[in-house]
């Protein structure tokens, strides 16, 4: 893939999330432009903190996605590269409405300053986040076995648990903590 023919949702992923939009290479070809728009999906909802200046509008963008991803759903796209890229595996049934809205859910907690209470509530993030995305790429590229979908998850929360420690300097200037309460307390760690 030359940079020049990238679709927008492949160069806005190889910009923001190059370790997905690798990945991306290797799933096939006739899968991979609705992969390429999950992968940029996930970097719009993520950095919706970093793309507000206070929660209520994080809020606002979070809704904006759901109302958009419900007239997907619905057969009527909005004029956007995400939800155009989404519209055939949405069409379809390849990707359920229900695990966007998991993602979505879950990373509400990024409007929210404080740390996971314990190290299960972090993994739930992991799994809701990350875990969740990889499942979903597994149904796009074409396995949607119970077992496959589960090693995705499984995958997917290591890989966000794996980002999140890589991150914590970022995390730190940016005045975030993701480490759980519960560990500080138990290793008298102040925040």
């Amino acid at each position: 893939m030359a940079t020049s023919r990238l679709s927008w949702c492949a160069a806005e992923v190889r910009r923001l999330d190059h370790d997905r939009f690798l990945t991306a290479l290797f799933s096939p070809v006739a899968r991979r432009e609705g992969l390429l728009a999950l992968y940029a999906f996930n970097t719009e909802v993520a950095r919706t903190r970093e793309a507000v200046s206070e929660p209520m509008l994080g809020h606002i963008r979070l809704q904006w996605w759901r109302d958009a991803l419900d007239e997907l759903y619905a057969g009527n796209a909005r004029q956007h590269p995400v939800l155009l890229g989404l519209e055939a595996p949405a069409g379809e049934g390849i990707l359920p409405r229900a695990a966007f809205d998991v993602l979505i859910d879950a990373r509400e907690a990024d409007l929210d300053d404080a740390p996971p209470a314990s190290l299960a509530a972090l993994e739930t993030y992991a799994s809701a986040t990350s875990g969740e995305l990889a499942a979903m790429a597994m149904r796009l590229t074409g396995e949607a076995g119970a077992v496959p979908l589960a090693a995705a998850r499984a995958v997917g929360t290591a890989w966000s648990l794996i980002g999140l420690m890589r991150a914590v300097a970022f995390h730190a200037q940016a005045r975030r903590l993701f480490l759980p309460e519960d560990l500080m307390n138990d290793f008298g760690i102040d925040r």
